[in-house]
């Protein structure tokens, strides 16, 4: 059974940790959210009639009141899942013009997947040095690249 192992509330909006183990039906959100896969299984949710990847180096991005539904692989096993549900009055109080990311159109229909890059931490680095400065901007570079 796909079970929230936990939920937390604040003015942003919310996060869950879904444990997925079966699909869900067709359903909207007055928020637009975001989909990180924490473990388990690669799968699938389908994004306005797209079947969108979530992996390991993707995340998926659904705009709010667009229709979407998790679509995993026949035979699969299950899939932790963080999910971010962002209000948009509350991006508002950051930027006004974010307040329409309470749009169906606020993010662009081709970017309901994304590329996510994730590196290891060097273990050079300490939250000490961090702090005092000491990391160089080279080593920052050469772990977090973008492409």
């Amino acid at each position: 059974m796909s079970i929230a192992q936990r939920v937390f509330h604040g003015r942003f909006g919310r996060v869950a940790l879904l444990n997925m183990d079966r699909s869900l039906v067709t359903h909207t959100h007055s928020e637009c959210h975001v989909l990180v896969k924490v473990s388990g299984e690669d799968t699938y949710f389908n994004v306005n009639g797209r079947r969108v990847p979530l992996s390991d180096r993707t995340a998926v991005l659904v705009n709010a009141w667009e229709p979407h539904f998790y679509d995993p692989q026949p035979g699969a096993g299950a899939t932790v899942i963080l999910a971010l549900y962002i209000e948009p009055a509350w991006l508002a109080t950051a930027q006004q013009s974010l307040a329409l990311s309470g749009r169906p159109d606020f993010l662009p229909s081709r970017v309901s997947s994304c590329r996510v890059v994730i590196a290891p931490w060097p273990t050079s680095w300490s939250p000490k040095r961090m702090a005092a400065g000491s990391c160089r901007k080279s080593a920052w570079n050469s772990c977090c690249s973008t492409s």
